[in-house]
């Protein structure tokens, strides 16, 4: 199989992602569950952040509480009436083959997601469900397509969905081959706005917080940037109160979209007109779609394309993240 290994590339092919990932899950031959109570997602980093989206495109559609953990530690209520989803882009990926391990041993009904690794290998040993993703896409943060829509799939297959959401994600891989040209424009003239900043503070409304999350994540890997991000309304109770005195090498983007709260829209207006005074740059990213995955999608594909041409105007290598593989050695060396 071909691999993407430039980011460039591999953000270019996202539409393409999307497209085979629903056909994979709609292969999927999962057994259906009942006497579940609850959905645990575990995961790292990059094969976590899909598990974000699909809480946030599920949430008015499922009926149990979904909870994404991201470490060592399991919560007492995970055992036998949950269905736990394990997911590691690697297979390999510590903290959740440790979760895994306290997960088996609580007898949850469990469906790994891997392209291989010590995780592959568990569950065809223990007879444990896997869906095993193609490796052509090379990082794992850029594998969102497949990690977040097979995971959607495993909730569809099993039960725990009864709303077949398929084809939104065939429609926004349309709306994103149409619109390529318009996003990599915008992307770049946004990237040389921020080529100079030390610091970009994203803030999203409360239900699009995973586009904030994974926007500060591709900025932190891709453009090794310092970045963060924070959600509305819950910044106006704490977060607001330290723009009083920032530095003026910070940056802003505020991301907009069309479904969302009345009172969230008119807080993020209010927002920029606050903090855009005394930042060095602000702006206002509009998302584009009919629903909400295609809103997600698009803002997903738009600051991608941000983060890799900010990555080129720095200087730096989007793929390479050496610091986090040098961290991985040492963590080996010193296993227990």
């Amino acid at each position: 199989m071909e691999q993407y290994s430039g980011m460039e590339e591999q953000i270019a092919s996202f539409p393409e992602q999307l497209e085979l990932a629903v056909e994979i899950g709609r292969s999927l031959d999962l057994p259906a569950l009942s006497n579940i109570q609850n959905i645990y997602i575990a995961g790292m980093g990059g094969s976590a952040i899909g598990a974000e989206f699909v809480r946030q495109w599920t949430t008015a559609l499922c009926n149990y509480p979904i909870h994404v953990a991201k470490g060592y530690h399991v919560p007492a209520w995970v055992g036998p009436q949950t269905l736990a989803i394990i997911s590691s882009f690697s297979g390999n990926t510590e903290e959740t083959l440790t979760a895994f391990e306290t997960i088996h041993q609580r007898k949850a009904h469990i469906v790994g997601i891997s392209s291989g690794g010590k995780l592959r290998q568990y569950a065809l040993h223990h007879h444990i469900p896997h869906i095993t993703m193609p490796r052509k896409w090379i990082s794992p943060r850029a594998n969102l397509g497949l990690s977040s829509v097979l995971q959607y799939f495993i909730l569809l297959k099993t039960g725990m969905l009864r709303v077949d959401l398929s084809d939104e994600f065939l429609r926004a891989a349309d709306m994103l081959r149409q619109q390529a040209l318009a996003i990599q424009r915008q992307a770049e003239q946004t990237a040389r706005d921020l080529s100079n900043i030390a610091c970009v503070y994203i803030i999203v409304p409360e239900e699009y917080a995973s586009v904030g999350l994974r926007f500060r994540q591709q900025l932190n890997e891709n453009s090794k940037l310092h970045a963060a991000h924070f959600v509305i309304p819950e910044m106006h109770h704490n977060a607001i109160v330290g723009w009083k005195d920032a530095p003026s090498e910070f940056a802003v983007l505020l991301l907009s979209f069309r479904n969302i709260h009345p009172r969230n829209r008119l807080r993020l207006r209010l927002t920029e007109e606050m903090i855009a005074p005394i930042c060095a740059h602000s702006c206002t990213l509009q998302s584009k779609g009919n629903s909400s995955i295609q809103e997600s999608l698009y803002m997903v594909h738009l600051t991608d394309w941000i983060s890799h041409y900010l990555a080129l105007l720095r200087g730096v290598d989007p793929v390479e993240v050496e610091i986090i593989e040098s961290l991985k050695r040492k963590l080996r060396e010193q296993s227990h």
